[in-house]
């Protein structure tokens, strides 16, 4: 069938990761963080190990609640901050802490052509894993040299309640976007996170090099001829 909408990831598909650095950049950043915060530096440590495991158990839930709403939640519980000042602490927090880590990000030119070239042909999603807030996506796209204009749904921590690799991600985008899966493509580069898209009838192409997105152009380039010569 042909394909009306392309799902496209963020991390290591439109935006270049260098994943080991940012990993341990983002750490760093979100220890000193908390140590300005006057938490201990074991305690921040603590804080964040915590933090990670409350998050990474409470995603598969799609129950209404944000992915962000349950992050303050935990933080709060964490911190002894109150829910408002959680949310702002740990929203600032987000944000310094990839900007500390940013030149372990780097732009995909191919990415960035793919885009250019599809906009105007499919209804394009950026299926990112929703884990951060809206402002801290945006803030990536644009390291990818490519603005959240171009797209149509972005998913985020502030309007997901689920997550990758969870089957209740994929469920909950295609109910609140009303998509028939078979008309969706889902572009991404990690089989275990992405490839669960197929157990809701969604194809999935992996992306391992640039050149991948040259290939994937040319196949939907001539998909689109062969629906139009029909």
């Amino acid at each position: 069938m042909i394909k009306k909408t392309l799902l496209i990831d963020l991390d290591g598909t439109l935006l270049g990761t260098r994943s080991i650095k940012l990993h341990w950049y983002f750490i760093k950043a979100f220890i000193k963080s908390l140590r300005e915060r006057n938490f201990g530096f074991f305690q921040s440590f603590l804080i964040l190990h915590r933090l990670k495991l409350s998050v990474r158990d409470s995603l598969h839930q799609n129950n209404g609640v944000t992915n962000w709403d349950k992050a303050v939640v935990f933080f709060s519980q964490l911190t002894g901050f109150s829910k408002e000042q959680a949310r702002k602490e740990l929203t600032e927090m987000s944000m310094s802490c990839f900007v500390s880590a940013a030149h372990s990000l780097y732009a995909v030119k191919e990415a960035q052509n793919f885009i250019e070239s599809s906009k105007e042909h499919y209804r394009l999603i950026l299926a990112t894993n929703p884990l951060w807030p809206l402002a801290v996506v945006e803030f990536r796209l644009g390291i990818a040299g490519i603005h959240s204009s171009q797209f149509e749904f972005i998913t985020h921590a502030e309007n997901m309640s689920s997550c990758k690799p969870n089957l209740e991600y994929y469920q909950e985008l295609l109910e609140k976007l009303n998509l028939n899966p078979t008309e969706c493509l889902m572009i991404g580069n990690d089989e275990k996170k992405d490839g669960p898209a197929r157990r809701v009838g969604v194809e999935v192409v992996l992306i391992r090099t640039p050149s991948d997105f040259t290939l994937l152009e040319k196949r939907l380039a001539h998909d689109l001829r062969g629906s139009t010569n029909g």
